[in-house]
């Protein structure tokens, strides 16, 4: 899959529900992404960017898993699903 290029000033919306949360667009286009990191703020920050470089407009269904013997200061992994919408 070809890369596209951000537009500038550009953010990705990330969303803990299952759908794009909405009205007026539909999803096009849909695909699983996944960030690992040493900290919850660097993983989401790098989730988006990841996702907005592969075309996504936003990721839905962001969980955030860290290791219960570390919390938060060591290795967090965060995925969801990046989508590409379109205005209906």
């Amino acid at each position: 899959m070809a890369q596209k290029a951000p537009r500038p000033g550009r953010r990705i919306q990330l969303y803990t529900t299952d759908t794009f949360p909405l009205a007026g667009y539909r999803i096009v286009r849909a695909w699983f992404i996944w960030m690992r990191k040493s900290g919850v703020e660097d993983a989401l920050n790098a989730l988006a960017h990841n996702a907005m470089i592969e075309g996504a407009d936003a990721v839905i269904g962001v969980r955030i898993m860290v290791s219960p013997a570390t919390g938060f200061s060591d290795a967090c992994v965060v995925y969801g699903t990046a989508v590409a919408v379109e205005r209906t």
